[in-house]
C-alpha cells in the first residue's frame, strides 16, 4: 500500500465527495482550517453512505442521521459524547486515511506503512 492521488486540491471542498483511490472507494474535503482530509464512505450507524455530508471543524457529519466522526482518527464525536458510557462503548468509528497535498493534488494513504 501507498501514496495514491486522490483529487486535486481545487477540486476539494467542505462537503464530502467520493472518489476512487487505488481500488479504495472513500471521501475527500477539507476541514475548517483547510487542511485535506479522507474518511471510508459508509457510516457504521446503519451502513448508509456518507456522500454529501459537511465538515464541521475536524468532525465528519453523516448526512444521514448526523453522527459525526473525527476526520483524522474516525472516532465517533457524536453521539458517543453524550451517550452513556456502556451505549458509547459500541459506537463504531469510521476509517480515516492519512493525506498530503503535493504538486497540485491530494494524496492518500491507501495502507498502514510508508
Amino acid at each position: 500500500m501507498s501514496w495514491e492521488r486522490a483529487a486535486r486540491s481545487e477540486d476539494v471542498g467542505r462537503v464530502l465527495h467520493r472518489v476512487d483511490v487505488g481500488g479504495h472507494p472513500m471521501l475527500v474535503a477539507r476541514t475548517a482550517d483547510g487542511d485535506a482530509i479522507a474518511v471510508g464512505p459508509i457510516c457504521p450507524h446503519q451502513n448508509k453512505p456518507m456522500d454529501g455530508g459537511n465538515v464541521y471543524g475536524d468532525e465528519v457529519d453523516c448526512p444521514n442521521h448526523h453522527y459525526t466522526y473525527d476526520a483524522r482518527t474516525g472516532e465517533n464525536g457524536y453521539p458517543k459524547r453524550v451517550f452513556p458510557a456502556r451505549r458509547a462503548a459500541a459506537v463504531k468509528p469510521i476509517t480515516a486515511y492519512r493525506t498530503r497535498e503535493a504538486d497540485g493534488w491530494v494524496w492518500v494513504h491507501t495502507g498502514s506503512s510508508g
